[in-house]
């Protein structure tokens, strides 16, 4: 119940930009995955949609534009704001705080996705799927071989890898150790 709560409240601080840029309320979801409580709430203008995910705080923002979507941090990092980001993936105690960042994140995606046409949220879901993905493939690879104590081929698939920058700390932290078993 206290989540359902946040994150309507968290919602109404969004609301008036939303509101403001053509958004309306499509959808919502209020549902058990894996006995938790998850909730979802998309926004829709013309064939912008906006999805907001809550899983005890603020999971997941996706953009989609038709059949395009990418989740917010990609969006951001790929415009070039990583470093002004200010929704992190980090839990907070203050589970209002996610909404009031990502409202302050919105100023970055004006141009493009509210009041533009998306066309780089194309362009960065067509890098996503043709690049990105086969390479976030491997990583699970990887990762599944390392759990399985085959760390010379763990090792081997992390170290073919073009992009490294796609690597979390559980990755480099595998790498590493991989290195000193083998």
């Amino acid at each position: 119940m206290e989540s359902l709560i946040n994150f309507k409240i968290g919602l109404e601080i969004l609301e008036p930009f939303l509101i403001k840029h053509g958004f309306y309320i499509d959808n919502f979801k209020n549902g058990l995955d894996s006995h938790e409580q998850f909730l979802e709430s998309t926004y829709k203008n013309g064939n912008k949609k906006l999805v907001f995910i809550f899983r005890l705080s603020l999971r997941q923002v996706v953009y989609q534009y038709e059949n395009s979507s990418i989740n917010h941090d990609f969006y951001l990092d790929q415009l070039g704001f990583a470093d002004k980001r200010r929704l992190k993936d980090v839990q907070f105690d203050d589970k209002l705080q996610p909404f009031k960042n990502v409202l302050l994140d919105f100023e970055y995606l004006l141009e493009d996705f509210f009041d533009g046409e998306c066309t780089k949220l194309i362009k960065f879901f067509k890098l996503k799927v043709n690049y990105i993905k086969p390479q976030e493939k491997l990583i699970l690879e990887a990762r599944q071989l390392f759990s399985k104590k085959d760390f010379n081929k763990c090792l081997e698939i992390y170290r073919s890898m073009e992009d490294k920058t796609l690597f979390i700390d559980l990755d480099k932290k595998l790498i590493e150790y991989c290195e000193q078993h083998i």
